[in-house]
């Protein structure tokens, strides 16, 4: 039952951290175009 609170908190962490690499990615994308 303890486990259960921790794995949902990481795979919701790790989707954040790569959209905010890609959105980090577009934005210079767009700032050199």
């Amino acid at each position: 039952m303890s486990h259960s609170p921790v794995l949902p908190g990481i795979r919701i962490s790790l989707p954040i951290r790569e959209m905010r690499l890609l959105s980090f990615f577009f934005f210079f994308f767009f700032f050199f175009f």
